[in-house]
Order: C-alpha cells, then structure tokens, then sequence
C-alpha cells in the first residue's frame, strides 16, 4: 500500500513507482439543495373612501414578491400618502 501524503494546500495523494502523483478523491458528498424561495403574485385591492368613509372607487394592482410582507411594503410605499391620511384601505391575496 502506498504511502498517503498531504500537500500544502490539503489534498490527499500517493506517488507511484514511476514518480506520478495520485491525488485521492473522496466520495462526492450529498450536495444540500437549498430551495430557493418561491415568488408569489400579490394582489392588492384598494378601497379610495372620500371624507365620510365612504367607497368612491375601487381597483386592483399586483406585485411579484417572496413574501406577503415584501408585497405589502410594496404597495404601502407606492401609495404611502393616499394611506396616511385615511383615504386609501388595502386587502391583498396571493396567487399560486
């Protein structure tokens, strides 16, 4: 049996009688397949209410997003004014 020497860098190898190197390989490992998060579509359903709370119109956007709080930030800052002052209410869904 040959002798199993280290290089510098750490790989294994053995010299044969001809003066070659062999570097032994190891059994591959089991590679870990992260899943890659899924994207999702959100819908989001906007309520326009007028000074009394009222609906005076209504309409639907959608957003590509990995998560529903990544859609809502979406929307919240896209039509951020219209929300803070009361006159614009959400609902959203996603859609697999």
């Amino acid at each position: 049996m040959a002798n199993i020497l280290t290089g510098p860098r750490g790989g294994k190898y053995w010299i044969d009688d001809n003066g070659k190197k062999h570097y032994v390989t190891s059994k591959k490992q089991k590679k870990t397949s992260k899943k890659e998060p899924k994207e999702s579509t959100y819908i989001c359903y906007f309520r326009q209410l007028d000074e009394d709370g009222e609906v005076v119109d209504d309409f639907k956007e959608w957003t590509k997003a990995y998560s529903e709080q990544e859609a809502r930030a979406y929307f919240e800052h896209e039509h951020w004014r219209s929300i803070a002052a009361g006159k614009l209410e959400i609902d959203m869904i996603v859609e697999e």
